[in-house]
């Protein structure tokens, strides 16, 4: 068996893939024996990729963004043995890699930073979370606004573009901005009922009106790259907290809690937000979903949100 498995996302973030290899090979140079470990492009259905190639390996790094990390862990979730994950973040927006305190040692020390962290090999447990029955996530789930926003950057994200100066980082934060500025006004065309157990056990459910902006349903304390959702967060708390965006105002604050360094409950005490093992979202109609930053069509009528189980995450 290997040591490590490197799945690289050959179109995350600032880098192309070929050249986040090299980097990863460097780093590992004085480390660890080439064939102690393999760097493996994604092929397009990294799930699959990764639940064939896992068994062959003590520990998985994704290397890319939330979306890669998230495939990953619908590779391994609901193995015997499964392998030790973690990432090395090189995607967009790296919400998870900065939940969990791994994107400040990447801007500080870099690859090899991160690396030594992974030998290391201390690990936390994580919630999964699971949608209809069907798809694991870990990172957080959404409808509307910022959904329709990632589902077009997706679609038009520079992916053969060379690295030079930063131009990929540089392209790529601009086309994002233009989205949001082009699709700030959606709305919520219809009602939307969402239906959970509170604390004491009892049933309630929140109505979320025509014209809302969105709702997030996270398991990672931060979102959008950098904003803060939630005071309540836990990864491991075996709940998620569920925020209802009905104002534009409350989408600006949202954003602008990384530079308050308070999250959003904190800057909007009056928010619609609330923590639970189990949620129903009920819909009249089709809207823009992403599941970890992957774009997702849902059918109108019920979808369902829970706990599933936890997994090992490798962490600082």
């Amino acid at each position: 068996m290997k040591k490590l498995l490197f799945l690289i996302n050959p179109v995350s973030g600032a880098s192309p893939g070929q050249t986040v290899a090299k980097h990863i090979q460097t780093a590992l140079a004085d480390r660890m024996y080439p064939w102690q470990y393999d760097t493996i492009f994604t092929n397009g259905n990294t799930v699959e990729q990764a639940r064939e190639l896992s068994p062959d390996y003590e520990s998985v790094i994704a290397v890319g963004g939330d979306g890669t990390f998230g495939q990953i862990v619908q590779a391994v979730s609901g193995m015997e043995n499964p392998p030790g994950i973690s990432i090395i973040p090189y995607g967009v927006g790296n919400d998870l890699a900065r939940s969990i305190g791994v994107y400040s040692i990447f801007e500080e020390k870099g690859v090899r930073g991160v690396l030594h962290m992974i030998l290391a090999g201390k690990t936390r447990r994580m919630d999964v979370l699971r949608l209809d029955g069907e798809t694991l996530f870990a990172s957080y789930f959404g409808l509307g606004n910022d959904a329709l926003v990632s589902n077009e950057f997706n679609r038009l994200r520079p992916r053969n573009l060379l690295t030079f100066m930063g131009t990929r980082k540089f392209v790529s934060t601009g086309l994002y901005t233009i989205l949001i500025l082009e699709n700030l006004s959606y709305q919520f065309p219809f009602p939307i009922e969402l239906a959970y157990r509170d604390h004491k056990g009892e049933e309630k459910t929140v109505p979320v009106p025509e014209g809302s902006h969105g709702i997030l349903i996270t398991n990672v304390g931060i979102y959008a790259g950098g904003a803060m959702i939630s005071s309540r967060c836990n990864l491991c708390d075996g709940e998620f907290e569920v925020t209802v965006i009905e104002k534009i105002r409350t989408w600006w604050l949202m954003h602008l809690s990384r530079f308050f360094k308070k999250p959003l409950d904190v800057l909007c005490p009056g928010i619609t937000q609330f923590q639970t093992s189990e949620l129903a979202i009920r819909t009249q109609g089709q809207t823009f979903c992403q599941l970890d930053g992957e774009k997702i069509t849902l059918a109108p009528g019920e979808t369902r949100v829970s706990v599933n189980h936890q997994i090992e995450v490798i962490v600082p």
